[in-house]
């Protein structure tokens, strides 16, 4: 045999050695990768943070005190009659506001309407409704209200601890549901006809809608929880800290 020929399967077989080789340890590197994934990620499950619902009721009741959250706020109607003491007058034909105002009239709000006429020289029929001194207690700038303020009622259904990101930066995190209850409701709210009207005619209040169930009424939102140094704090808390 040449030389030259033996010279060149020499090198041949220690070319296709060193890329055996080469393979070998991109295999056994990526298996231990994949090991020690494995062993962080389970790491991070004995080590995660824990969330209960009583830290986190007390991280919307710290949010409440400091006056950030919604334990103030009045839970009210906005759909552009002016609530004050002047008459409302409903063109009779318009069956949606008549049917509105004839809820208030039931709630003890306003009086009984008064057929009256709108315009010169084409006169068109209305009804006139008349507040009521009740009203005053209950009514603000074009706005109705139905109780003076929130209360937590609870907080349940908690997910589970994952990194979340709050203004660039990462937390450990949870999602829970928080449910508030009114605060010092209307009494005639508990009429079962003038409590449907106003659970249609409010608006979705801080990303949820309130819901009449029996005689009590419930709000859930489904809101996130972040962990600060260690404390537990609402999304609000965090976000001002």
């Amino acid at each position: 045999m040449p030389a030259e020929l033996a010279y060149s399967r020499s090198a041949a077989a220690a070319d296709h050695a060193r890329r055996a080789g080469r393979t070998a340890w991109g295999a056994a590197l990526a298996l231990l990768l994949s090991a020690a994934s494995a062993a962080l990620g389970a790491a991070w499950l004995l080590v995660a943070p824990q969330a209960s619902a009583d830290q986190l009721h007390a991280a919307v009741l710290n949010t409440v005190a400091r006056g950030v959250g919604p334990g103030s706020d009045p839970v009210c109607v906005a759909n552009g009659l002016a609530y004050d003491q002047t008459p409302v007058n409903v063109e009779a034909d318009n069956i949606l506001t008549v049917s509105w105002m004839n809820t208030l009239v039931s709630a003890g709000l306003y009086d009984a309407p008064r057929q009256g006429l709108a315009g010169v020289f084409l006169s068109q029929p209305i009804l006139v409704y008349r507040p009521l001194p009740a009203l005053a207690e209950w009514s603000g700038v074009r706005r109705l209200c139905i109780a003076k303020s929130v209360r937590l009622h609870r907080v349940a259904n908690l997910g589970r601890v994952e990194d979340m990101r709050l203004r660039g930066k990462q937390y450990p995190g949870v999602a829970a549901d928080v449910t508030w209850t009114l605060q010092q409701p209307a009494p005639w709210l508990a009429q079962s006809e003038v409590g449907e009207a106003f659970a249609r005619e409010l608006p979705t209040w801080r990303g949820a809608r309130w819901q009449q169930v029996g005689k009590a009424w419930r709000l859930t939102q489904r809101k996130h929880f972040f962990l600060v140094g260690d404390q537990w704090l609402t999304g609000e808390m965090a976000e001002r800290l």
